[in-house]
């Protein structure tokens, strides 16, 4: 353990996804000596299971469509069957390229890139599990969390079901999807179900609410419906997914409406939950919610003087 001594900073980012990122820039920009703490790879989310690789994935499946229809006056083979090798290798190579320019920016603005787990400390200080093994000990006069979030997977499903997949885990499934539920009509669900369409998927979609991703302007919502209807997606408003269970060759999934499904996929986008799983919260006086999400006031400050939080993480202002 590097323990025998605590290296000073100005402020210290946990997490090196946008809100960690740049506020860490934004302090070594006004000179103060900063730091981000990541336990991945730079960028976070965005760049491994997020923006990058979803919006990726879904450029790439629309071209293969649109070669597939003829569109361009060609026509090639059917999307399924080049996906695997074409589609994913396309969406990591970029990835790996967003993480490589993420790490290049954050080293050429004067912040230093430590990787490791961190946790807070009572006495105000960061221990750092390195991924080589060591521990080191930081301490900041300002400390940033911003952990992001991941999928929230209902406790009544088991993920181990072969087809049953969160929006991290689809994007490791070893096939495209022949036939789809995504529970969820969000932005995510809605963005999911607009590639497996567009790879040739048989795609419908369970949700709570009464309408297409309710968060925005009810004209888009309602031009969205139209659209699904339209490329034949069908869509159970009211409903949830209640059980699942696996089949030879597809999965019995039960609606909270009494209906039953058989595809052969289910992911699951509706909710995440705030990646602040061993920071040891508790210990250090931060009050946060069910979902793990931090609580701020409208400064972003946390319930413990001198550590904030920004992103994803947060749940709302006190």
């Amino acid at each position: 353990m590097d323990l025998a001594m605590t290296y000073e900073y100005d402020f210290i980012a946990i997490g090196s996804g946008p809100a960690g990122e740049s506020a860490a820039e934004l302090a070594a920009w006004f000179g103060h000596r900063s730091a981000v703490i990541e336990r991945a790879r730079p960028g976070g989310t965005v760049t491994k299971t997020g923006g990058a690789p979803t919006k990726t994935l879904r450029e790439a499946a629309l071209y293969f469509s649109g070669l597939s229809e003829g569109i361009y006056g060609l026509r090639t083979a059917a999307p399924e069957e080049v996906a695997i090798d074409v589609i994913r290798k396309r969406t990591w190579e970029f990835c790996g390229l967003l993480q490589k320019e993420m790490a290049e920016k954050i080293a050429r603005n004067g912040v230093d890139y430590i990787e490791g787990a961190a946790s807070p400390q009572p006495d105000g200080g960061l221990m750092v599990a390195g991924t080589d093994g060591r521990q080191r000990k930081l301490r900041a006069k300002k400390t940033l969390i911003a952990t992001g979030s991941r999928p929230l997977r209902p406790k009544k499903i088991s993920f181990e079901i072969p087809g049953v997949c969160d929006t991290d885990t689809i994007l490791y499934r070893g096939r495209p999807p022949r036939d789809i539920l995504i529970v969820g009509g969000g932005p995510v669900g809605v963005k999911f179900a607009t590639i497996c369409h567009a790879l040739g998927a048989k795609v419908a979609i369970a949700d709570l609410g009464s309408r297409m991703i309710p968060a925005m302007d009810g004209e888009v919502s309602s031009w969205m419906g139209d659209l699904s209807h339209k490329w034949g997606v069908t869509v159970y408003f009211g409903s949830t997914v209640e059980t699942i269970e696996a089949r030879d060759d597809a999965l019995r999934v039960k609606l909270s409406t009494e209906r039953t499904l058989y595809p052969d996929t289910v992911l699951f986008a509706a909710g995440r939950v705030a990646n602040t799983d061993g920071l040891g919260l508790e210990a250090v006086g931060i009050t946060s919610d069910s979902r793990g999400r931090i609580i701020v006031d409208r400064n972003f400050q946390t319930t413990a003087d001198g550590i904030y939080a920004a992103g994803h993480v947060v749940c709302r202002r006190r």
